[in-house]
Parts: structure tokens; sequence; C-alpha cells
């Protein structure tokens, strides 16, 4: 799919399509193991609580931000 995506010019070709897969699994990986050790609930950063949407939003932005083409 992320090859595909380079093909199409929606993702950047700068990097190899398993430097984007590893990326994109790591940041997954990285909330999810956030999400089930709690940490989340009560916490806040910045005044910003922490919820399990926020931490999947932000990190899914985040990748997508820099895995797609700059224009």
């Amino acid at each position: 799919a992320i090859a595909q995506g380079q093909a199409d010019g929606a993702f950047r070709s700068d990097r190899s399509p398993i430097e984007l897969a590893l990326a994109i699994w790591s940041g997954v990986h990285g909330a999810v193991s956030l999400i089930q050790a709690k940490f989340h609930g009560e916490k806040t950063m910045n005044g910003v609580r922490i919820t399990p949407e926020v931490m999947v939003g932000s990190t899914l932005a985040f990748l997508l931000d820099g895995i797609t083409t700059r224009s």
C-alpha cells in the first residue's frame, strides 16, 4: 500500500516503503503501548487532558504529515 501511495504521488518517495512502514508501525505501536499501560485519564500535558483519542489522533496526524508529499 505504501509503494502504491508512492507511485501515485501521495507519499514521499525519498525513503523506501520499508522505512515508511517501520515509522508508521513504530508510532502506532508506541501509542497503543501507552494506552495499554493506562498512560491516560487524569494525566495532562500543558493543560491538555491525555486520552486514548488524543494519543491516536496526534500520532496519526504526525505520521501522515511525515509520509505525505509536500506541495
